[in-house]
This record gives structure tokens, C-alpha cells and sequence, in this order.
């Protein structure tokens, strides 16, 4: 890896939040003048209402997912470990060699995903 597509790659993780705000925040600007210039049915409630109601879950969600999900599957890991769950958990190998093989099974459970 060269120095330039590691420092790629560095930016890239750092502001992966601001990347996928920037995104979400953008999509949802279009769709908002989209539903304001182009609008498919009249809506029962009024458009301020019903927009504010739904950030509002959607900050909330993003809250949350913040905050649970990291805890359970943190939770389940030290879980796992402490009893031994687990194929990687009860054969003697190097930690490198575990990680390892434990990314290229999730890689291969996520393309397997596509087929079913």
C-alpha cells in the first residue's frame, strides 16, 4: 500500500460520519423540493408537522442505533468468549490467524447474502 492511498484511505475512515451525513442530508433536500414542486397526493397533515415529526425519529433512531447496537454485539463478543462460544473460541490459534479468519467467513456470509 502506498503511502498516498493509505492517507486515501485514513481520510476516508475519519470522515466517513460527515460523508454519509453530507449524502443523507443532500437526498434528503432534493426529495423535500420534490415533494414541494412535483406532489404525488394532497397530504392530511400540514407539511411542517409531518417533516419536524420525522427528523425527530430520525435523529432519535440515530441515537439509538448509536447506543445499542455497539453495546449488544460488544456484549455478545465477551459473551461468546467467556464461555467458549464458538469455533475460533476453542482452537488454538495465533490471534492474527483468528481475525482473519473470521473476516474472510463474515465476507463470505455477506456475499452469500446476495444469492438468497
Amino acid at each position: 500500500m502506498t503511502d498516498g492511498s493509505r492517507r486515501s484511505s485514513l481520510i476516508l475512515i475519519t470522515t466517513e460520519s460527515a460523508i454519509r451525513l453530507g449524502i443523507f442530508a443532500t437526498v434528503l433536500i432534493l426529495m423535500g423540493l420534490a415533494e414541494v414542486r412535483i406532489p404525488r397526493r394532497h397530504s392530511a397533515v400540514a407539511k411542517p408537522l409531518r417533516w419536524a415529526s420525522n427528523l425527530g425519529l430520525i435523529c432519535l433512531n440515530t441515537v439509538a442505533v448509536r447506543l445499542f447496537v455497539p453495546l449488544g454485539i460488544v456484549g455478545v463478543a465477551l459473551a461468546a468468549q467467556e464461555r467458549s462460544w464458538g469455533l475460533l473460541n476453542n482452537w488454538s490459534l495465533p490471534g492474527w490467524l483468528a481475525v482473519a479468519i473470521s473476516v474472510i467467513a463474515l465476507d463470505f456470509v455477506i456475499y452469500l447474502q446476495h444469492f438468497l
